[in-house]
């Protein structure tokens, strides 16, 4: 709920934590996102990349912020995801 509620104003940034927890979740090794396979699959009402790479980096701050553990960094084109803990800890199981 803390990580909802601090990105909750943000549609892109709620489609953008949704994907990126998954595929960091999913990841084995490094991958490469190109901003506009990106852009494809979230933001139809972006006519150009760079105006959604700007929205994205943006969300991407936002989420980063409430997920520390996630790794990844901008390079020139796109992003690079690494695996990454959860963002949010297993429970505990009690014995």
């Amino acid at each position: 709920m803390r990580v909802l509620r601090a990105i909750k104003r943000s549609p892109l940034a709620l489609d953008l934590y949704a994907w990126v927890t998954w595929r960091v979740f999913k990841l084995q090794k490094t991958a490469f996102i190109p901003w506009e396979g990106l852009m494809r699959q979230m933001g139809s009402e972006y006519e150009r990349v760079d105006n959604f790479v700007g929205k994205a980096k943006s969300a991407l701050r936002k989420i980063r912020a409430v997920y520390p553990g996630l790794d990844l960094r901008y390079r020139k084109g796109g992003l690079l995801l690494y695996p990454s803990p959860p963002s949010v800890p297993a429970l505990a199981t009690w014995a």
